[in-house]
């Protein structure tokens, strides 16, 4: 060893080497890149932003979450329909959550002048690439941005979105109120549920009873009343309604306040039976009477699209010809990322209420 090293270079050598992160050369940092490879994917068609956990890298399944959205035929003819109705020569329109960039392309072939094409995620630079190769650049400007901080250069005569029924009750209205024309046009312009009764005991055994049943020999029967409190997610058949079928009233989208949705409905039982759950389905009013259900029989792909359950924690007899009243409300509130439901049924003999708050885990650790 030297010891007569100068000073300076011993003090450079015991430095530690300044990490520079490595940037792909198009689509972004190497981490924002992974986070969306393995975000999960979300009823809305989006990548989940909370989703940290990189358990590995897959590609294809990537790839795949997007083949699900451009196969979903069914439902992008109806936002090409209704673009092709909405936008007028010369319009400016804002697409939020492009994702590859499909409606801000529509929109163009519409007739837009300008097009703001926002997303979160770093799948935005495969929609830049996507139109640069389709001769789109000098319409579309692309935006890195959440919907809570976005702010556009301009305010916009359209606006499109299909980045799920309750991201869209969560964030779209603010984003009308900072960003469309008076007067300007949403596609969705309205949302609303509909509903009926479900008989389905293949669907309560396996959701709620299935607590009660002793897995691996253990009394796990303290877990049911929160699972008879948890939406469950799905697809069912007409055949397994037990009640005629109510559209209920739509949602206002062009309210800044935060959703309380209530709806109170009489329903009429069609045959006699046992009711397991109540049945729900979304639909998407784009204008011009151009819409979209998840209403059973699902025409939708059912890898993006489903009915939602909200079941009960004891199966109600019910008679035919029976009148049985039945409350929703539904409510999202800020700084909760998930919407809080809460039901109630009142059949002949019985009465439920329960709320979906009754099925989160409260640890001691989290409320100190």
């Amino acid at each position: 060893m030297n010891k007569n090293k100068p000073a300076g270079e011993k003090q450079l050598k015991n430095q530690k080497k300044i990490y520079i992160k490595p940037e792909l050369k198009e689509y972004g940092a190497i981490h924002e890149f992974t986070k969306a490879l393995t975000g999960s994917m979300l009823t809305d068609g989006g990548v989940n932003p909370s989703n940290k956990t990189m358990t590995c890298v897959s590609l294809p399944s990537y790839l795949e979450e997007h083949r699900w959205l451009l196969q979903d035929n069914n439902v992008q003819m109806q936002f090409q329909k209704a673009l092709a109705a909405a936008v007028k020569p010369g319009d400016v329109v804002l697409d939020l959550g492009t994702g590859t960039g499909l409606h801000a392309f529509f929109a163009v072939q519409a007739g837009a002048s300008r097009v703001y094409a926002v997303d979160s995620e770093p799948v935005l630079e495969m929609a830049k690439a996507i139109s640069r190769n389709n001769g789109f650049d000098d319409r579309i400007t692309f935006i890195q941005a959440h919907s809570d901080s976005l702010e556009l250069p301009e305010k916009v005569d359209v606006i499109v979105t299909n980045i799920g029924f309750f991201s869209t009750l969560r964030y779209l209205p603010s984003v009308i109120k900072r960003c469309l024309k008076p007067g300007g046009k949403v596609l969705p312009e309205n949302l609303r549920m509909g509903i009926s009764l479900l008989e389905d005991e293949s669907f309560f055994n396996s959701n709620v009873k299935f607590w009660a049943t002793q897995p691996w020999g253990l009394d796990m029967q303290a877990i049911a009343p929160a699972a008879a409190c948890r939406p469950q997610y799905g697809t069912w058949d007409l055949t397994q309604f037990i009640s005629d079928t109510k559209e209920l009233q739509p949602i206002d989208l062009r309210t800044e306040k935060p959703l309380s949705f209530v709806s109170e409905q009489q329903l009429t039982v069609s045959r006699t039976g046992v009711l397991h759950a109540i049945i729900g389905w979304y639909t998407y009013e784009l204008g011009g009477g151009v819409s979209f259900s998840t209403k059973p029989p699902l025409r939708l792909s059912n890898q993006i699209w489903n009915q939602w359950a909200l079941p009960f924690e004891t199966p109600l007899k019910v008679q035919q010809g029976e009148t049985v009243t039945v409350k929703i409300q539904l409510n999202l509130v800020p700084g909760y990322d998930d919407a809080i439901w809460r039901w109630e049924i009142s059949t002949a003999s019985d009465n439920l209420k329960q709320s979906s708050f009754d099925s989160v885990a409260l640890s001691s650790v989290a409320l100190n």
